[in-house]
């Protein structure tokens, strides 16, 4: 029986431990409050791994893609892009016909409009230093990064030791 036990995958184990923290938070409350720290370093050590992984795998998959590969891939993928674009746009045109037309209203007031600092995009998609936006997780710096970088391995030609660490590297962080 033991064998049994132990012989699981880890994504049963996750499942058991996600069923076992929903019925306890459920049953105990907070008297499980002590325990949080143990779901936050859980959290945290998934987290550990995503980032790098796709940096890894992003490099890897477009770098090791040969030119022609490349051009489809990218006409393919704005034609792709472009729908969703489409789709997108349409889905809040037709959204914006669902609620009613509200003249005014008691719980707002143009006083209370908190102040919002505006977000500088290219801060958010063009990274001056790569480790800063990995520090940060900003997710659209680092996909730019890698895709870049990506694209910049295309035209490198013996990269073939390289594509094999970071084949390696993705096979490392799958395994965290």
């Amino acid at each position: 029986m033991s064998g049994r036990i132990f012989g699981l995958s880890l994504s049963r184990w996750i499942f058991i431990g996600l069923g076992l923290g929903v019925a306890f938070g459920l049953f105990f409350g907070e008297l499980c409050r002590p325990l949080k720290f143990v779901g936050t370093a859980f959290l945290k050590l998934l987290q550990m791994g995503v980032l790098p992984y796709m940096v890894v795998t992003l490099i890897h998959g477009i770098g090791s893609l040969s030119p022609g590969e490349a051009r489809l891939m990218a006409g393919k993928g704005s034609i792709v892009l472009g729908l969703f674009w489409v789709v997108g746009l349409i889905v809040i045109f037709v959204f914006s016909f669902a609620f009613p037309v509200v003249q005014s209203s008691s719980f707002f007031s143009v006083s209370e409009t908190p102040n919002v600092k505006s977000a500088d995009l290219l801060d958010y998609y063009i990274p001056a230093n790569i480790f800063d936006a990995l520090s940060d997780a900003l997710i659209p710096a680092i996909v730019v990064f890698s895709v870049f970088l990506g694209v910049a391995l295309l035209g490198i030609e013996n990269k073939e030791p390289f594509m094999n660490m970071l084949s390696v590297l993705a096979r490392a962080f799958l395994r965290q």
